[in-house]
């Protein structure tokens, strides 16, 4: 189909020329939409190695490590690319759902350390209404949520 075509068509490009940055964020897109994390983070940084600016790049490693659970690795990339481009809209998306999703979860475990646990609920529901949530990170969230319910309800 189209995908392998485009597949064949990258490896090309990338035989006659290893280093063809756009090549490798094309593949870097590509494994994103399939969830091969991994294979983003090592094309990206194939990319940044020659193209240390390289806006689709930043892009694409800092949704990867977004998704990977790595929230403060994927702000930092995000915003490497907004200073080089503060209008950049994916970026500003991108970054925005970061730091959402740090500002809630960080809001969450605050309450729930204080003991605060209606505060601590209603900021682990709001946590959980992120979208997309980094792997992993929603299990951590509604146990959290179910905890602090648990013992709101107990008070």
């Amino acid at each position: 189909g189209p995908a392998a075509a485009a597949a064949d068509w990258y490896a090309l490009v990338l035989e006659l020329s290893p280093d063809c940055a756009d090549a490798r964020a094309a593949i870097a897109a590509a494994a994103l939409d399939a969830g091969d994390h991994a294979t983003v983070v090592t094309e990206t940084s194939r990319v940044l190695k020659v193209s240390p600016g390289h806006l689709q790049a930043l892009l694409l490693r800092g949704r990867a490590y977004y998704a990977l659970g790595d929230v403060a690795a994927a702000k930092t990339l995000l915003q490497e690319g907004l200073r080089r481009d503060p209008e950049h809209a994916e970026l500003k998306a991108a970054y925005r759902i970061a730091k959402d999703f740090e500002k809630k979860s960080s809001k969450a475990e605050a309450a729930a350390s204080t003991g605060d646990w209606a505060a601590a609920s209603a900021a682990y529901d709001a946590a959980l209404s992120v979208s997309p949530l980094p792997e992993g990170r929603g299990v951590e969230l509604r146990a959290g949520l179910c905890a602090a319910l648990a013992r709101h309800n107990a008070e």
